[in-house]
This record gives structure tokens, sequence and C-alpha cells, in this order.
């Protein structure tokens, strides 16, 4: 089992040091528009090779090499930007601070960045998980419920999925047993079947009067991953079933984050004011539209629940007939208009939500806002749903690019609310990013459809 791990870490450690020499390579060929001499290659690649040794550092303390980081993907890419950054800032101090070698790269470093983030990317994402396809590793779950059945489903289901689950002890199968038992009962699983890693549920109590007897198995060898963060990696939601009030304190209460909501303020208003700028120009065709269709007003203007619970007026294009509080949300399909349909399908009746943005009401991206009566009977029947609320509503967010339609059910609305709590812990510039992009893309293939 651990030659297996270390393999793919050694893989791994080679690929990357590639990446460090081939980059370099490269931006000298991009600054001098000509492939390098082996001189010239040569005077830059000894300074660098020293920057290599403490690049590669940088990534074991991130955690670039670890079985966990390789089984828990869902924030691998952020952490590599992330360390690759820092590398090069590192970089940059040391050719401009400690002035012991010739060499000052100004462009060459800012090519160098761009060049190695590409192969970074195509080495760590594309070609060794391609070289890796049959390394899967394997798991053995300490947890049960229906989200552990839904994770055993997802990965049976996923062809080619980087991990398979042998089996799943539940807790009612340790509940009498002794914690010599436990012990014995996982260390003669992992080494029967070969087990890489043991996924368990820590919130649990039955599991968690075992703690201090599976403690020990780490001497053996044995590593433990948290099922939460394994069922994030593969479904992109939260376990509902596997939390309780101490994960949200730990990771749902919000820390001033001021760089992060200073960025996200400043995209918002650098995207929302050309884009309102812009949809300006439609709204005389929409007005023609409905005047023509049925003579019924232009703006449908709902209150809607924000962040902290307060109350906010939204600004749509009217799409039906009649505008209900979210009463029938399942019954207005017959009410909606034949030009509201086509702004639905292209998003272009929720063109005037960019004042809401400008306004601060709402952000590009976050949880949608609900209903004041919907979010009344979704608090009694779901458990920590007024937790959306702590931050800022948005215009898409990533329970909208996995869960398309609105909910219309209490188990629909749970599902959509797993997404929304797994952005609330998650929530980055990168993430952001990423739900504007796969909302992009899904606009245009709507478009083109």
């Amino acid at each position: 089992m651990a030659v297996v791990r270390k393999s793919e870490s050694a893989w791994l450690l080679v690929g990357d040091i590639v990446v460090f020499v081939a980059s370099l390579w490269l931006a000298l060929l991009f600054r001098n528009f000509n492939a390098p001499s082996a001189q010239y290659f040569l005077d830059h690649l000894i300074p660098f090779s020293l920057l290599f040794v403490v690049w590669m550092l940088v990534f074991f303390i991130a955690g670039l090499y670890d079985t966990y980081t390789l089984l828990v993907k869902s924030r691998v890419s952020q952490k590599v930007i992330t360390a690759h950054i820092f590398n090069v800032l590192l970089a940059t101090l040391f050719f401009y601070v400690v002035p012991f070698f010739a060499v000052t790269p100004k462009v060459i470093l800012a090519l160098y960045l761009l060049v190695s983030l590409v192969l970074l990317g195509t080495w760590r994402f594309l070609i060794y998980p391609s070289i890796t396809k049959r390394s899967a590793l394997k798991v053995l779950v300490l947890g049960g419920g229906v989200d552990v059945s839904y994770l055993e489903h997802r990965v049976s289901q996923s062809e080619g999925e980087f991990l398979h689950i042998v089996g799943v002890c539940t807790p009612e199968d340790i509940a009498h047993m002794s914690d010599v038992d436990v012990s014995k009962k996982i260390k003669e699983r992992v080494e029967k079947e070969n087990i890489s890693v043991v996924a368990i549920d820590l919130l649990n109590p039955v599991i968690q009067k075992h703690v201090p007897a599976l403690y020990t198995l780490i001497f053996e060898g044995i590593q433990f991953v948290n099922i939460q963060d394994l069922y994030e990696n593969v479904t992109d939601r939260v376990p509902l079933s596997l939390i309780n009030e101490t994960w949200f304190l730990e990771h749902a209460s919000i820390e001033p984050n001021f760089i992060y909501d200073v960025i996200k303020r400043v995209m918002d208003l650098c995207i929302s004011i050309p884009l309102f700028i812009v949809s300006l120009f439609v709204y005389p065709f929409v007005w023609i539209g409905m005047k023509l269709e049925d003579g019924g007003p232009m703006f449908y203007t709902p209150i809607r629940v924000g962040q902290g619970g307060k109350q906010i007026q939204m600004y749509k294009f009217r799409t039906m007939t009649v505008m209900d509080a979210g009463n029938q949300l399942g019954q207005n399909k017959d009410k909606i208009t034949k030009l509201g349909k086509f702004m639905r399908v292209t998003r272009i009746d929720e063109l005037p939500q960019l004042w809401n943005i400008l306004k601060g009401d709402l952000s590009l991206i976050g949880p949608r806002p609900e209903f004041p009566n919907l979010v009344d009977l979704y608090n009694k029947e779901i458990p920590h749903y007024n937790v959306r609320h702590l931050i800022k509503p948005g215009l898409s967010g990533w329970a909208q690019i996995h869960h398309e339609k609105p909910p219309h059910t209490i188990e629909e609305t749970m599902e959509k609310l797993a997404y929304d709590l797994y952005y609330i812990k998650n929530k980055s510039v990168f993430l952001d990013l990423k739900i504007a992009l796969q909302t992009i893309k899904t606009l245009l293939s709507r478009v083109g459809a």
C-alpha cells in the first residue's frame, strides 16, 4: 500500500521538476524569439535550480504530494496556483534582494509564471491523471447514513473514478465492540484488501468513542481522511446528514476576509456597470414585445430574502401573465408568456437584477435569494436552512450550475442547500471564477440550442 502511494508522489515530484526546467527553457525562447544556446540556458538554470529546490519544499508544505491531497482534489487547483505564485514571488526576492547572481530576469520571470502555470496545469490535471487511471485509491468508509449510501452510489456509477470504495463499516457494526476489537477489525481489513485510505465520520458519536483506538493505527501506516471532505470532493456539495452544529461553527461562521470581500465587490462593479449600460438597449425591445403580446407591466419586483435575513426588492422583466410570491411555483408553467419563455432560456429576464448588484443587494455570485414565505417554510422543515443567509445572495451560484431547475419539493430544496453550504464553506475568488465561467458556458449552450 505505502509503496504505491509513494510511487504516485514520486511521479508528481519528477513531473514537477520537468515542468520547472521546461518552463524556464520556454520562457527564454519566448523572451528572445529564438532557442536559447546551451550556455545561455545554463547561466539561468544554475540560479533557478536553487529556486527549484525551494519551490518543491513549498509544494511539500502545501501538501501537494500527500495522499490526502491526491484523494481530496476539490481544492488542488487553487493550492497549485497559490503555491506557484508564492514561488514566483520568492524568485523575485531571490534575484533582486540577494545580488549573488548576475541575472535579473524581470521579463523572464513574468513569462515563466505564465508558461509554468500552463504546463503545471497540463501535467497535474491532464497528463498525470491519464497515466494513473488504473491506480484508483481503495477506500474503506467508516460511517453510515443516507449520504454515505449516496457517496457509494456516485463512486460506483463513475466509470474511471480516481477512487474505489471497497466497503462500508457502519457505526452499528462497531457499536458494541471494544476499542481493541475496532482497531483490530480496521487493521485486518486494510491489510487484507490493500486499502489506501480510511474515510471516517468523526462527527458520529459512536465512532468518536473509538477515536483513541483508531489514532494508534496511524503509527501502523494507515491513513485517514474526513468523510465530509471526501463526500464534497466527489459530489461538489456538503453532506447534510453528516454535519452538525459543530461543523457550522467551524466552517460556516463568517470570519472577516477583507481582501476577498474587496475583490468580490470590485469584480461585481467592474462587470455589472458595463453590462447594465449595454442592457439598457434591450429594454425598449422588451417593452414593445410585452405590449404586443399582452399589454401587461414590464417589470416584476418580488420581495426576496437577502443577507442576514433582510428583505430586498428584486427587479426582473415580467415573464408570466400572473406572478405570485412563490406559492405555486410548480403550477405556473401555463402562465409563462411566449416572450417570457424566450427571456428565461436566455436569462434576459434577469438583466434588471444588475441594478440590485449596483445597489449592493446582490452579488454576481452567491446563493439565489428566496421568497420570504418559502424561507419561513424551509426554516421549519430543513435544519440549518437559515445558514445560507450568512452571505450575500447572487445572480448565479454553485447550486444553480449543478441544479438548474428551481426546487419544487423539500427534498429538492435540501439538495440545493447542500450546494449552497459547499459554496459558503469554500468561497474564494477561484471558485467565483469557476462559477462565472460555467454560467457563461451554460448560457451559450442555451442560445445555440
